[in-house]
């Protein structure tokens, strides 16, 4: 069930990524982790620790918005 519950955190995220829901989407994501972290599938974790890497500079760009030129 944890499993299931993770992949549709994953979902959710990707689905508010897609939209340009970039802080919501990390909120997902970090409740993914959560989650991840509980499950004793470890290729499971890994990939959701991957995903989150990934999106890390983009949310970090997101909540620090440089100022126009």
């Amino acid at each position: 069930m944890e499993r299931k519950h993770a992949i549709s955190m994953v979902t959710m995220a990707r689905h508010a990524w897609q939209h340009g829901f970039v802080i919501t989407a990390d909120v997902y994501m970090r409740q993914a982790l959560a989650i991840a972290n509980r499950l004793q599938d470890s290729r499971s974790k890994a990939l959701i620790f991957t995903i989150r890497n990934k999106m890390r500079p983009h949310v970090q760009a997101a909540q620090n918005p440089s100022p126009a030129a």
